[in-house]
């Protein structure tokens, strides 16, 4: 079926934003045949396109319908500052949470706001209150309650902490300290183990220039148990990782930038957390832009990531995984930006029906003059379903969030940066 949209307005103009990037024509991953079915730049007609999905996992000529409302975009927060930041989001059975730290009153704190399936989200809710540099937030919804992690220096040192609360972001326990080395501690991620948690995060050791992965397991509450393992080991360097299931145990990801080249990596991890097996390079060329994110699960999954193709063109790459999270060279890396008026950068994505939803920031190219949030629907190998803008953003803020609802609701989020302001954003999508 058609996807079809009441696309949000223009949301502000373009000062402040940095020039787009240029438009090289060096060589680029085919993602294989796209059928046109109308304007791709939600024209006139307000339609998203719908490809020829005629790949894996959708009939050919079909794809979810899809709804945007007019009211359905926010402005979450906004703070004075130019910090590039992820927005995690967590889907629970009636809706969303989201977490992000914003500054106020010269401290750094974590904040929470819920986003039902129709509606407004609720007011925020901080969720620390001390005069520390709280950054990196991660969210795992429980069902019927929500775990969030991030790093701060509360305790004279960067650590990682976690929290759990309710579906309100109303604290339900005390805060649980997950790392206690001397060296810095960082990025938090979190995935369900059980009736449990699990936990990765990065140790960072300025004085020796290296970065080491740890992972260690919690409970529900957040509280740690059990001694840290090593998941990574130099020259590996991870910088933020994204922590998911797959075939037995869970599996790590990052881009590293390393000897001149920029990879996208993953390191298969046991039941435990603990390292199971040696790390797979996902991408091909090296040319990584430092976005990353993945999706993966008992049958495998995808990666999708950000590369600068030539030095000067911005794509989004997406590559299917094995259900033990390795590569294949049956399933190729592929290009979602292929058109002359594509370019992008900050991909997300999640699963939706037999294939994924991937959200990017679109950047100027071609016809295309203006940033924007834009939408993919994906089969299992990566050809596009479905494709549409979403709402304008920035050129820059970093990379996106998105999540499905088990009703298929998406929320996708963002952060802009414009001038010396950095506004975080969500935008909420109905499909069936």
């Amino acid at each position: 079926m058609a996807l079809v949209a009441a696309l949000l307005g223009a949301c502000g103009d373009d000062e402040g934003r940095p020039p787009p990037p240029g438009t090289d024509a060096g060589p680029r991953i085919d993602s294989g045949p796209r059928t046109d079915s109308g304007p791709r730049d939600g024209g006139p007609d307000g339609a998203l396109d719908a490809g020829d999905g005629g790949g894996t996992g959708f009939d050919a000529g079909s794809g979810p319908t899809c709804v945007l409302g007019p009211a359905d975009v926010w402005d979450l927060a906004e703070e004075v500052g130019v910090q590039p930041r992820t927005v995690p989001v967590a889907a629970r059975a009636v809706g969303f949470g989201v977490a992000w730290t914003a500054s106020q009153d010269g401290a750094n704190n974590v904040w929470f706001r819920a986003v039902p399936l129709a509606g407004d989200p609720s007011d925020a809710v901080q969720i620390t209150d001390d005069y520390a540099l709280s950054r990196g937030p991660a969210l795992l919804s429980l069902g019927d309650s929500f775990l969030v992690a991030w790093y701060d220096n509360s305790s004279g040192n960067f650590d990682v902490w976690a929290r759990p609360i309710g579906t309100d972001g109303a604290a339900t326990g005390s805060a649980q300290q997950i790392t206690t080395s001397t060296l810095r501690d960082d990025n938090p991620a979190l995935v369900r183990s059980g009736s449990g948690v699990l936990a990765a995060w990065v140790e960072d050791d300025m004085v020796g220039g290296t970065r080491i992965a740890r992972s260690r397991m919690l409970s529900a509450a957040g509280a740690p148990s059990g001694s840290p393992s090593t998941v990574s080991a130099p020259p590996l360097s991870p910088a933020e990782p994204i922590l998911t299931p797959r075939s037995g145990g869970y599996a790590l990801t990052w881009a590293e930038t390393r000897a001149g080249a920029s990879h996208v990596i993953v390191v298969p991890l046991d039941a435990t957390g603990a390292s199971a097996g040696d790390p797979v390079t996902v991408d091909t060329e090296g040319n990584s832009d430092g976005t990353v994110d993945a999706h993966l699960g008992e049958s495998g999954g995808a990666v999708v990531f950000g590369v600068m193709v030539s030095g000067v063109r911005p794509e989004v790459r997406f590559r299917a995984v094995t259900p033990t999270g390795s590569v294949s060279d049956t399933l190729p890396e592929r290009s979602l930006t292929i058109g002359a008026d594509e370019r992008g950068t900050d991909p997300s994505i999640d699963a939706l029906g037999p294939g994924y939803v991937v959200a990017y920031r679109a950047l100027p190219a071609g016809e295309r003059t203006t940033p924007m949030i834009r939408l993919l629907v994906v089969d299992s190998i990566g050809d596009v379903v479905v494709d549409g803008d979403i709402a304008e953003a920035a050129s820059t803020g970093g990379r996106t969030s998105v999540a499905v609802a088990p009703d298929a609701t998406v929320l996708i989020t963002w952060s802009d940066i414009e001038g010396t302001t950095t506004t975080l954003r969500a935008a909420r999508v109905a499909c069936d």
